[in-house]
């Protein structure tokens, strides 16, 4: 008796140890909480979410050397990521990419732009832009300035006369800020 005993538990430990080494380095489960993701995903979804492309991006830099290009992964605009709340470490949020290291990002008048460029969300539909307010023009979600100016350091926000200046002299994309190496803006 004592011997199958022993046998499983060794096996229990084995498959403890294997789901354990997943769910840190391979697999999590997450939910999305809230509608910013609408309509692409909704509150209360599940997903389950590939970590081991990050584990490579966070990887230390004499790795990526070691790692050809067209095996290391890159995120890119666009892109769904899953991360850490910066207010409750507790928390995952379930955002998309906007801008991505080396990028300039700011807002103007409830525009977004990256590298002197308007936004465009494509993966919203007609009835999200509308609902939430399209800019002039349509096609594009429009921010309202309030939830801007709260919600962002000023450092983002550049008024229509700057980003008139700037466009006259073609320096569009170095407008607002610059997203470091090695981070992304959601």
């Amino acid at each position: 008796v004592w011997g199958h005993t022993k046998d499983f538990v060794v096996e229990l430990v084995k498959v403890v140890a294997i789901v354990l080494l997943l769910r840190a380095y391979v697999i999590q489960a997450s939910s999305v909480d809230g509608h910013s993701m609408d309509p692409t995903l909704y509150n209360g979804d599940l997903l389950l979410v590939e970590r081991f492309t990050m584990s490579l991006i966070n990887s230390p830099p004499w790795m990526h050397n070691a790692i050809p290009d067209f095996i290391m992964p890159k995120l890119e605009s666009g892109d769904i990521v899953v991360l850490t709340s910066p207010e409750n470490g507790m928390n995952e949020l379930v955002k998309r990419v906007i801008a991505v290291g080396g990028q300039h990002i700011f807002f103007c008048e409830g525009k977004v732009y990256v590298d002197g460029v308007e936004l465009e969300e494509k993966y919203l539909g007609e009835e999200i832009v509308e609902r939430l307010g399209s800019a002039p023009g349509g096609g594009q979600r429009h921010y309202s300035s309030s939830d801007v100016e709260h919600s962002m350091p000023s450092d983002f926000i550049c008024d229509s006369e700057e980003v008139e200046r700037a466009r006259d002299r073609g320096t569009l994309d170095k407008l607002g800020v610059q997203v470091p190496e090695g981070f992304v803006f959601v």
